[in-house]
């Protein structure tokens, strides 16, 4: 009897859980708009090695849009020519203070 008592809880604690999220992910996801790249915007990466805790999330180098299908992004990699495909989550635009300090 307290099996059941239990697992009807569960049931109840995950259902509430699931309600809470897709509540507050509509509300997030209101204003929430991905950013749009054009052809040949400099953008940096995220790394996806295993990292430090002090380590860098994106490439130190910028790379350079060469084909869009949003939300997908192909990236070109200036020095070595390599292109990958990107999420635009996994992108961020190159600041022109970067681009002020002639690191590009």
């Amino acid at each position: 009897h307290l099996q059941k008592i239990l697992q009807v809880y569960h049931q109840q604690a995950k259902l509430n859980i699931m309600n809470q999220q897709r509540y507050h992910k509509k509300y997030y996801d209101y204003n929430r708009r991905d950013p749009h790249y054009n052809v040949g915007d400099r953008v940096f990466t995220k790394l996806f090695a295993a990292r430090g805790k002090l380590n860098p999330r994106y490439s130190a180098e910028p790379k350079i849009i060469v084909q869009i299908n949003h939300p997908t992004y192909t990236v070109r990699h200036e020095p070595t020519g390599l292109e990958h495909r990107y999420h635009v989550s996994d992108l961020r635009p190159v600041t022109l203070a970067y681009v002020d300090n002639d690191f590009i």
